[in-house]
């Protein structure tokens, strides 16, 4: 045999360079274990188990760029996951890339920040350092949006660079490769504030609305009222109608626009005809431009807010935004970005275009002018008239008419966004209306964005999180459509910005996470120079600020949602029940565009895919044009990836006949359809059969089920379940706290399940119906897979989840050995560590200090320290002679705590129950325990009365008193009783 020295060369080099790698990644690992409880002296990452070292190599891994191909570029699909999970320590017998990709997300999984150009006072050293300390805690990327200063935060003494300027170009150019060079993404939004406006925007571009007013006249009778029309030079009267007060005929109303004189008085006598007597009324449309600025805009981005009616005015917007930026970046967006941003759409009540008659009648068939003033006020006493029929026809084809035209600006900002090799990301939703249905909107973009808040009052919420509905329609259009990710975002705070906390961004993301997002907008980080002092500029949302006391601990949070949202992005949805609301009939009754009605009519509506996910099924809400566009495929609905066993129709009353018939056809192929509450019998449009509705839904429904009473959906799911077909997962008890999400990955069914509330604990047995797999528990705070205990039953488990916990199962095919489940705490054995404490105090401004404590306290309750904010550190000795495995329970902790125990550390909590397990960190005899406290900045900032920025959002949070804060306990040690082994 000949021996080539060669290849022995080659052989070690790969050696070393591989075990570089490994070395490199391990350190990586180490470096990040602080959210994991781990230290280098752990027998878990020692040599004895350099598994774990091979794979933190994805630490250094050099994936591929994040941005998606150009359009008309090949797709880079990445490879799709493995099938078959290994047992613990036991390398994989091929990659497993989503298991790899769970362990450390790429930047294009994780979270990315709102960055706040405060003013445009930016410079060049700044922006690079507020990336380093981005990157640092684990951001993925930016959304850069320039914004006006806040009001009252301190002014700097130079004027910020206007936008658009060479200057700001550049310093946007260097942001996004700055950015890159950190493996992070760039987006940005295409203009500055909202919504998109600018100084070019012209009068004629400008947002346009009409209006109406009714005044009461009787005649005969001299009336010489003048027309109700304020002095506006921006605003001109369109039509003035006299109608009877009980018409009940179109023809009957008049047209009275020749009895207005120049001074704008209305004479009667001037209308050329006898009146009969009795009570009129006279309705005054009046047409307005120019009525509303962009909001919050920076230096240079100031003016009218563009008509987003208006193609061609559009088209000029944005193409004066790539005009001015692409040449900086090869003549494409696309090489330096990776998104471009469209806020929500904060219109007003802009109704109205230019062109907008010309184009109801193309669209239509018929004039609006006859119906205008009752299309905008519902005429009186016309219920049961064939003139109130007319008009809600005629008010839902001018609703109709105006989502339609706002899908085509949302199609030209991305077909824009295409042509500049970026991807768009749209937040559909808006205020104070919708102004198109929200399936239909968000099936557009490449990346669609819905909204979380935080210490919401206004409206519906849980613990003041509004998790909206149109999270979840922003991700059932991602469903039916395809798209990857699916964006939030995430914890907008107009109120409380200094009082968020860790644990609120826990439940609002699990909220999130239930409503299909899988990626996080986090709004927002300022740009806030060093010389700003405390506590900086603050702009909105939530404080996500280096100077919050627990940025120190941000990086747990963005794990937890990078690898959570990781594995939904790259597994695919999972549904039973496709659910169509009467978006018709809202759309025919007054302020049908209003969003409250779009989503609690009828009551259930928005709450119906929670209450579903609750009793084992997952839901998408689709619109009338999906099912136009829907096929049947073995009886199931069909439309792009996504397949429903059953079709939903909620209190619909009026379908277009051609989706009327859609629906008969898939009944007719075998297809499921349930009608709630009534059977449509009606079209929606001016001119459409009726009769052809009711022909097309006798084929489909015999007769509805009964609605569900107000605060009865459950017990109604559960009296119904049998029309909806069967769920693949079932639970024990029903509880509306308790949220699921269901995908799949080739031969993987993957179930995320969350308990929401803040202080209850859920225990519950849930069986999945997953034929041939076995669950693993995937854990998103340490990255680790164990098997999952089952102690009967296939896929029967018993589930327990503290306040705010979550757990991942993957179900994998084949079957697992037995495992020991987590053992009861004896409450028994428990024993109180007692001090003295020592403490040091660490506050976010000033010198650290120290004291000592007899018993812990609520610092916001003891004089001294009820404006501490910042790190608090308890050193305690005590004595333990039990035995056993054993938990530490810290009890109350406000907020976040990290634990030590005889130099070992045992990890961070940050959400839920202070708990932690000792492992053989605990000894016999004497114990040294190390408890690291931070609280909110709220207690500091309450006292800086001298702080314009501190004062203005502590008297807007409405809070009188400080939080409580710090240790307060009792600090606890439960030994554990004896684990039981699951067969």
């Amino acid at each position: 045999m000949t021996f080539s020295w060669g290849v022995l060369l080659l052989v070690l080099v790969f050696a070393v360079n591989e075990a570089q790698v490994v070395d490199k990644g391990f350190v990586g690992y180490l470096d990040g274990v602080r959210c994991l409880g781990r230290d280098r002296d752990d027998p878990v990452l020692k040599g004895a188990n350099r598994t774990t070292a091979l794979a933190a190599r994805d630490l250094v891994r050099q994936d591929e760029w994040w941005r998606e191909p150009a359009p008309g570029q090949p797709t880079r699909k990445r490879a799709l996951p493995a099938v078959g999970a290994e047992s613990p320590g036991v390398p994989p017998a091929r990659r497993d890339t989503l298991y790899e990709d769970f362990r450390n997300p790429p930047s294009e999984g994780r979270p990315l920040a709102r960055w706040w150009w405060n003013g445009n006072q930016i410079r060049s050293d700044e922006l690079v350092r507020e990336l380093d300390v981005l990157k640092a805690v684990g951001f993925g990327g930016v959304d850069i949006n320039p914004v006006g200063l806040p009001v009252v935060d301190r002014r700097p003494d130079t004027p910020g660079l206007r936008w658009l300027t060479p200057e700001w170009n550049q310093l946007l150019g260097l942001a996004a490769d700055e950015a890159r060079k950190r493996g992070m993404f760039a987006d940005f939004i295409a203009g500055s504030g909202w919504p998109f406006g600018a100084p070019f925007v012209t009068p004629e571009q400008s947002l346009q609305r009409v209006q109406c007013t009714v005044t009461q006249l009787m005649l005969p009778g001299r009336y010489e009222g003048t027309v109700p029309m304020p002095n506006d030079p921006h605003r001109r009267l369109l039509q003035l109608k006299l109608v009877p007060r009980n018409a009940t005929r179109l023809d009957q109303v008049i047209d009275a626009l020749r009895g207005v004189d120049e001074t704008g008085r209305f004479y009667p006598a001037r209308l050329g005809r006898r009146l009969p007597g009795g009570e009129y009324l006279l309705y005054a449309v009046t047409l307005q431009s120019q009525f509303r600025q962009v909001g919050q805009g920076a230096p240079g981005a100031e003016g009218l807010v563009l008509d987003h009616y208006q193609p061609q005015a559009i088209d000029e917007y944005l193409n004066r935004i790539s005009d001015a930026l692409a040449p900086l970046f090869g003549g494409r967006l696309g090489n330096a970005f990776r998104a471009v941003f469209c806020p929500s759409l904060e219109l007003g009540d802009a109704n109205w275009s230019h062109d907008f008659p010309a184009q109801f009648e193309k669209r239509r068939g018929y004039s609006i002018e006859p119906y205008l003033p009752f299309v905008l006020i519902e005429p009186p006493e016309s219920a049961d008239t064939p003139f109130g029929e007319a008009v809600r026809r005629a008010r839902h084809d001018f609703n109709k008419t105006q989502s339609e035209l706002m899908l085509e600006f949302f199609r030209a900002f991305h077909e824009w966004c295409h042509r500049q090799g970026v991807q768009s990301r749209i937040q559909a939703y808006g205020h104070p209306w919708l102004r198109t249905h929200l399936s239909d909107g968000y099936a557009v973009p490449d990346i669609p964005e819905g909204d979380t808040w935080l210490h919401w009052t206004a409206g519906p919420n849980r613990d003041g999180v509004r998790y909206a509905v149109w999270n979840k329609y922003t991700s059932s259009a991602a469903h039916l459509t395809g798209r990857r990710l699916i964006s939030t975002e995430a914890f907008t705070n107009l109120e409380a910005v200094f009082q968020a906390s860790l644990a609120d961004l826990k439940q609002a993301s699990d909220f999130s996470f239930a409503g299909g997002i899988n990626q996080f907008m986090a709004h927002g980080f300022n740009y806030s120079p060093p010389e700003a002092g405390f506590p900086g500029w603050v702009r909105y949302g939530t404080w996500f600020s280096e100077q919050n006391p627990w940025w120190r601990y941000l990086r747990c949070w963005t794990d937890y949602v990078s690898r959570v949202g990781w594995v939904l992005q790259q597994s695919q949805p999972q549904a039973e029940i496709a659910i169509l609301g009467p978006t018709n009939d809202v759309w025919s009754r007054p302020s049908g565009l209003d969003r409250e009605l779009f989503s609690a009519t009828p009551w259930y509506l928005r709450e119906l895919w929670e209450a579903l996910a609750q009793h084992g099924y997952s839901a998408d809400y689709l619109s009338p044009a999906i099912l136009r566009g829907a096929t049947t495929e073995d009886g199931r609905l069909r439309y792009g990836p996504m397949r429903y066993q059953t079709l939903l129709l909620a209190n619909v009353r009026s379908l277009e006949p051609d989706v009327a018939a859609a629906v008969a056809r898939h009944v007719e192929r075998g297809g499921r359809v349930v009608c709630v509450g009534r059977v449509p019998d009606r079209a929606p449009g001016l001119g459409q059969s009726d009769d052809a509705v009711r022909d097309s839904m006798a084929k489909v429904c015999a007769g509805p089920l009964p609605a569900p009473e107000p605060g009865g959906l459950h017990r109604w799911l559960r009296t119904h379940a049998a029309q909806l077909g069967p769920a693949p997962m079932e639970f024990s008890m029903i509880d509306d706290r308790l949220v699921q999400v269901h995908h799949s990955a080739q031969d993987r069914e993957i179930v995320f399940l969350a308990n929401t509330d803040r202080h209850r604990e859920l225990r519950f047995d849930a069986t999945f119906y997953f034929s041939g797999k076995s669950p693993w528990q995937w854990n998103p705070h340490t990255g680790e897979r164990t098997p999952y205990p089952v102690p009967g039953v296939p896929n029967r488990l018993a589930l327990r989840l503290g306040p705010l916990d979550a757990i991942l199962l993957v179900f994998e095919p084949g079957t697992l050995p037995g495992a020991p489940s987590e053992p009861e705490p004896d409450e028994r054995r428990a024993m109180e560590v007692v001090g003295p404490w020592g403490l040091r105090l660490e506050p976010v401004e000033g010198s650290a200090s120290d004291r000592q404590l007899d018993n812990l306290v609520d610092f916001a309750a003891t004089p001294g320290l009820e404006a501490f904010s910042g790190m608090a550190t308890y050193r305690v000795e005590f004595r333990w002679d039990g035995a056993g495995p054993a938990r530490l329970d810290l009890g109350r902790v406000h907020e976040t705590s990290e634990v030590t125990l005889n130099g070992r550390p045992l990890g961070v909590r940050w959400w839920g129950r202070h708990e932690y397990a000792v492992g053989d960190a605990l000894h016999n005899g004497q114990n040294i325990l190390e408890i690291k406290v931070t609280n909110l900045a709220f207690n500091y900032c309450r006292s800086l009365k001298q702080s314009a920025t501190c004062s203005y959002w502590v008297n807007r949070s409405g809070r009188k008193t400080p939080l409580p804060a710090g240790l307060i306990g009792p600090v606890r040690l439960i030994p554990a009783g004896t684990p039981r082994l699951s067969r």
